[in-house]
């Protein structure tokens, strides 16, 4: 355990290039860390803000699941994500009324965004809309684990305002 925190400290102080969390996950096997990785899951917790868990605490299950429920599972769901897809943690969590955006680094250091959705009839097909689009219009879907309510989005410029900017431009 004692590597493994001097390793976080230096990828937090800049030292070191981010570690993908299933590399961290490997890492505490290895160090014989067990009861799941303290380390890989300490960035973890501040990724879900406080104002997003109070949108979605208490929310009714019909039909899916409750947000106390999902939001209990959500930091599993987010490891889940981040390690099936080789993802490394990019910067500062974003979030709406009831998705959770993280930005990541692809394996091939390309930018992108993982969107965690909680379940809801209007989110539900989400992911096959953005297919059809195919980024002519809308953000590009990368890949998608629709029982998870989980995607790998296009990361696009959060710098760029386009409520201006004609809607045939845009």
């Amino acid at each position: 355990p004692r590597r493994a925190v001097w390793l976080l400290r230096r990828v937090r102080s800049g030292a070191a290039r981010p570690v993908p969390i299933s590399s961290w996950l490997r890492l505490c096997r290895r160090w014989g860390v067990t009861g799941g990785c303290p380390v890989a899951c300490s960035p973890l917790r501040p990724l879900v803000p406080d104002a997003f868990s109070a949108l979605v605490s208490g929310r009714d299950p019909w039909p899916f699941i409750g947000g106390d429920d999902w939001l209990a599972g959500l930091q599993r769901l987010v490891m889940e994500s981040l390690t099936e897809w080789e993802l490394t943690l990019d910067g500062d969590v974003m979030h709406g009324e009831c998705a959770l955006v993280l930005p990541v680094r692809r394996r091939d250091d390309l930018p992108a965004v993982v969107k965690i959705t909680w379940p809801h009839r209007e989110a539900e097909h989400e992911h096959l809309a953005l297919q059809h689009w195919s980024g002519r219009g809308a953000v590009r879907l990368l890949a998608a684990s629709p029982g998870r309510w989980t995607m790998r989005l296009e990361r696009l410029n959060r710098a760029r305002d386009l409520s201006a900017v004609p809607v045939d431009r845009a």
